[in-house]
């Protein structure tokens, strides 16, 4: 409905592809992605000086572009505990590049009001694009543990963040999934 709410993705169209060469003891991968998306708000705000309220109309285009190169070795351990079980043990490295643009239109703001918030430094930007670099180093540690038709999956994933910034660099997830074989 091009409707999103804020805590939504943006992103409409993704197309993702990754290769990984298997025939090494490390074994090598990259990945591109590109996303695309369109997202439309209505914002109310109030200009300090005057104490008017506006309403703003406004269109967010975006575009990203990533590229991660990868470098991953699977340990795989069977009969561990009995005839049908199995463990898995996968580190994986990556190194995160990207880039993005966000284009923003204003369909209801007055040039006047534009003018007076350029003015006083107090306009939002309005487009934005980061060119193509490094953005993260990442750890990922998959872990897999099989009996039978029953599988557990344990995922830990670490990222430190290059570029500056003023929030906190180092994020980590952890995943937690239970499967089971019908």
């Amino acid at each position: 409905k091009d409707k999103y709410s804020v805590y939504a993705s943006p992103v409409q169209n993704d197309l993702f592809a990754y290769v990984n060469y298997k025939k090494w003891w490390i074994e090598p991968g990259i990945s591109l992605g590109y996303s695309t998306g369109l997202y439309r708000e209505i914002n109310k705000f109030t200009v300090q000086a005057t104490g008017n309220t506006f309403t703003d109309t406004g269109t967010f285009r975006l575009k990203t572009f990533s590229f991660t190169t990868s470098a991953s070795h699977d340990f795989e351990w069977e009969k561990i505990f009995g005839k049908n079980d199995a463990l898995g043990f996968t580190p994986s490295l990556l190194l995160n590049f990207g880039s993005d643009s966000t284009e923003t239109v204003s369909h209801t703001i007055s040039p006047i009001i534009v003018r007076f918030l350029n003015r006083i430094n107090r306009l939002p930007r309005l487009s934005g694009k980061n060119s193509f670099s490094a953005q993260s180093v990442a750890l990922s540690l998959d872990f897999t543990y099989a009996v039978g038709n029953f599988t557990v999956l344990p995922q830990l994933y670490l990222d430190y963040y290059l570029p500056e910034s003023d929030s906190d660099k180092f994020t980590q997830s952890f995943n937690f999934s239970v499967g089971y074989i019908f």
